[in-house]
């Protein structure tokens, strides 16, 4: 595995690094500015304190190319600002709430539903390059490139009982071989992404193929 080189264009030099929890929804969370109050990234056993949300410690180790990382998916980044914010603005969110899109996303909402989940695809190949994970990442490379949505990858919205737990944002992956997940989760909103390797679906989770024009929130 060639890290020098970006696995999503397969070709520029990967020199930038994608936030495990993007930027804005850390704003969102903990305050514009640097919060009065440090703030500790844990990974495992090991923690440590995040000097500001540009420290490198909030980016994957996997690295991908500036065009990448600009030009080629910052479109996705800011559909998944648009969703991400709609959750952030609402007075409470809990199981069996329904989001309509068509409220989030007035024009092509469809459209932009697939910018979202191909933000997701991008942060899971991150996260599972990063974990060591033998996952051929062809199929992400490609759905990115093409800007089309990658009948594979279920996400799942969902909420946390975290009423005795701080304001919380991270993420999470897993891989048996035969799935890779990714649990992203930013205050009050916790996405639950799914690839399937062998296509399996899975369910109560939403992929662009499945016509839908709401979000029911879940229990997780």
């Amino acid at each position: 595995m060639d890290t020098s080189i970006c696995w999503i264009c397969q070709k520029g030099l990967a020199l930038t690094g994608e936030h495990m929890v993007k930027k804005s929804d850390l704003k969102r969370v903990f305050g514009r500015e640097r919060p009065k109050k440090p703030l500790h990234l844990r990974r495992g056993k090991l923690t440590q304190e995040v000097a500001d949300y540009e420290d490198r410690i909030l980016t994957f180790e996997t690295k991908i190319c500036g065009d990448c990382n600009g030009t080629q998916t910052q479109k996705h980044d800011n559909a998944w600002m648009v969703l991400s914010k709609a959750f952030g603005d609402r007075t409470s969110l809990k199981p069996g709430d329904k989001i309509k899109l068509v409220d989030v996303f007035r024009n092509d909402t469809r459209e932009q539903m697939i910018l979202v989940q191909l933000y997701f695809v991008k942060v899971l190949g991150c996260a599972m390059r990063d974990a060591g994970f033998k996952v051929d990442l062809q199929t992400f490379s490609d759905a990115i490139k093409n800007g089309i949505y990658h009948p594979h990858v279920y996400l799942s919205f969902g909420v946390v009982d975290e009423s005795n737990l701080p304001k919380l944002a991270g993420g999470m992956a897993a891989s048996n071989g035969e799935w890779g997940g990714y649990i992203y989760a930013a205050d009050p909103i916790t996405v639950s992404v799914v690839a399937r390797s062998f296509g399996d679906e899975v369910f109560d989770a939403w992929n662009p193929r499945y016509i839908g024009d709401e979000i029911c929130i879940q229990a997780f």
